[in-house]
């Protein structure tokens, strides 16, 4: 299922020569205007910050070691329990390591994003592939006893790969639309994860 969905976004080479992905996209919350960008590196190195009205609303930043949340002024270090989950997503495209995992295992075919899909489950986090096209259709992570699934759709190609433009979140019963505005391979510095 990994490899199928590799070959199916581009292929191994295409996708060892990424070593960061930018994204930015834009949504509406309560009728106000959201952006939130969102930057990964090898090494489980993230940064993510949601603006709303021009002000960071949240801020995750880590470093594949160190991090930190911000928010509404305030600053804390990462919770030790969030920096170990986030250390085993070393991958930006965690696939890479599908072959590694002991706790991965595929568990049929369930419809997902209206699509017949497989379904790899592991500890906290189920991913769907597409039966017909071989793309992640979506996944669904369990983040302090919430499931929290998000879709993917409309994949169009970055760089020789295939990056999804629709992301649709369900967060507190509210389906949060993202619409994606850009993305960009190989642009982060170290800074960005400081």
């Amino acid at each position: 299922v990994a490899k199928k969905y590799i070959d199916a976004i581009g292929g191994n080479a295409a996708v060892a020569k990424i070593n960061s992905v930018t994204t930015t996209a834009t949504t509406k919350v309560q009728g106000m205007d959201m952006t939130m960008k969102m930057i990964k590196g090898k090494g489980g190195k993230m940064m993510m910050d949601v603006q709303m009205m021009g002000n960071s609303v949240q801020k995750i930043v880590f470093d594949g070691k160190e991090g930190y949340m911000a928010g509404q002024g305030q600053k804390m270090p990462m919770p030790e329990e969030q920096k170990k989950e986030m250390m085993k997503d070393s991958e930006i495209f965690p696939e890479l390591n599908f072959d590694k995992s002991t706790t991965l295992k595929v568990a049929g075919v369930e419809k997902f994003n209206n699509e017949d899909s497989y379904v790899v489950e592991g500890d906290n986090v189920t991913y769907y592939y597409s039966v017909k096209t071989g793309l992640k259709t979506g996944e669904v992570k369990t983040e302090g006893g919430q499931s929290v699934p998000t879709s993917y759709g409309n994949y169009k190609t970055v760089s020789g790969v295939m990056m999804p433009y629709k992301i649709v979140q369900t967060m507190g019963g509210m389906d949060i639309d993202l619409a994606v505005q850009s993305i960009t391979v190989n642009q982060a510095s170290e800074a960005d994860f400081k």
